[in-house]
C-alpha cells in the first residue's frame, strides 16, 4: 500500500507535470522576449517620442474639387504620402474639420489615452477621405498599397511637388482680397515741427491734400494773391467793357496802402515794375522817394473812398428807382 501510495506520486514527480509545465512556460517566455523584425520602411526614423500628424481644415477638399480641379486619386496621392511619413517616425495620423466637427472629439479621447493610458477602442478609420484616423502601429505598406488602385495618371513614386502643386492666386473662382497698405501716422510733435520750417522759409507747408488750396504766403503782396478758394463779391469780379480791371476793382489801391505799412516796418519798397506800390513816374530799381510815395497812396486811397461812396449811393438809389417803376407799372 505504501509502494502503491508513493509510487504515483514518484511517477508523477518522475514525469514532472509541474517541473514540465515549468519549463514549457520558461520558454514561452523566452520565446515571446524574441520579437519578430519590423517591415521595411516602418520606423526608420525612432525620435523615441509619440508623434500625432494632425491634416486640419478637411473641408477645404470640396472647395479644391470645384476651384482647382482636385480629384480622387490627388487625394489618395496626398494621403499615401502622409501616411509614409507617419510610417518612417511611428507617428499617428488624424484628419480632422472643426467647422464639420469630425475627429474632433476622438483627437482628444487619443491623447489622453497616450498621456495617461485611458483606455481606447477606436479603430482605424480609412474609410471616409476627410476623416482619416490611423493609430500608431497598425499601418504597413501593404495597406497603403490599396491606395494606388484609385491613382490611373499619377505613380506614388512621384515627386510630391510634381503631383501637388501650391495653387496660385487668380486661378480659382475665388479671389484673395488684395491686402491693405497700412498707413502709419507722424508723431504730432514732429509733423508740427516740421511744418514750422516750412513757414519760417515761406514755402507751402508739405502733406497737405491735393484738393485743398495752399495756405496764403506771408509775403508783403499777400493782398495782391488774395485768399485761394475765397470767392470775391459779384459787384467786384463785374468787369466793366472797355475799362481795365483796375478801375473795377479795388484790389490795387488797398495793395498799395497796404505796402506803404509794411514799407515803414522794412524800410524799403517794391522794386521790380508792375508791383503795385511802385508810384507813377517812378523807375524801377530805383527806390521810390518817401513824400512822393505816400502822397500817391494817399490820393490813389482817396479816390478809391470816394468812389467806394458812390458806388454805395447808387446802389441805395437803385431799390428805390425800382420801386417807383413798379408802382407806375401798376397805375
Amino acid at each position: 500500500e505504501q509502494e502503491l501510495a508513493t509510487s504515483p506520486t514518484k511517477k508523477a514527480g518522475g514525469r514532472g507535470p509541474g517541473a514540465g509545465n515549468g519549463n514549457g512556460a520558461g520558454g514561452d517566455q523566452e520565446e515571446e522576449l524574441e520579437l519578430e523584425p519590423l517591415p521595411e520602411g516602418t520606423l526608420t526614423r525612432n525620435l523615441g517620442l509619440d508623434l500625432i500628424v494632425v491634416v486640419t481644415k478637411t473641408d477645404y477638399m470640396t472647395e479644391l474639387e470645384k476651384d482647382y480641379d482636385y480629384k480622387d486619386e490627388h487625394f489618395d496621392f496626398i494621403q499615401q504620402a502622409v501616411r509614409k511619413f507617419c510610417l518612417q517616425y511611428g507617428a499617428s495620423l488624424f484628419y480632422t474639420s472643426v467647422k464639420e466637427d469630425k475627429n474632433c472629439d476622438l483627437l482628444y479621447k487619443y491623447l489622453v489615452h497616450r498621456i495617461y493610458h485611458f483606455p481606447f477602442k477606436t479603430p482605424a478609420l480609412v474609410v471616409e477621405k476627410d476623416a482619416v484616423f490611423i493609430p500608431a502601429g497598425w499601418d504597413n505598406d501593404k495597406k497603403i498599397a490599396i491606395l494606388y488602385e484609385n491613382m490611373h495618371s499619377i505613380r506614388p513614386d512621384q515627386y510630391y511637388t510634381d503631383v501637388i502643386a501650391r495653387p496660385m492666386v487668380g486661378i480659382g473662382r475665388k479671389q484673395q482680397a488684395s491686402r491693405e497698405i497700412e498707413v502709419v501716422a507722424e508723431e504730432e510733435q514732429q509733423f508740427l515741427g516740421r511744418q514750422q520750417v516750412f513757414l519760417q522759409q515761406g514755402l507751402p507747408a508739405s502733406g497737405s491734400s491735393p484738393g485743398m488750396p495752399a495756405g496764403v504766403q506771408k509775403t508783403p503782396d499777400r493782398k495782391v494773391l488774395g485768399s485761394p478758394g475765397v470767392q470775391g463779391s459779384p459787384k467786384k469780379m463785374d468787369v466793366t467793357p472797355g475799362k481795365p480791371l483796375g478801375a473795377n476793382t479795388s484790389e490795387g489801391v488797398l495793395a498799395n496802402f497796404f505796402n506803404s505799412l509794411l514799407s515803414k516796418k522794412t524800410g524799403g519798397g517794391m522794386g521790380s515794375p508792375g508791383t503795385p506800390g511802385l508810384p507813377q513816374g517812378a523807375r524801377p530799381g530805383a527806390s521810390p522817394q518817401p513824400d512822393d510815395y505816400k502822397a500817391a497812396v494817399r490820393s490813389d486811397a482817396a479816390a478809391e473812398l470816394d468812389r467806394l461812396t458812390r458806388n454805395q449811393k447808387k446802389s441805395l438809389a437803385s431799390p428805390n428807382s425800382s420801386l417807383e417803376g413798379h408802382s407806375a407799372s401798376d397805375c
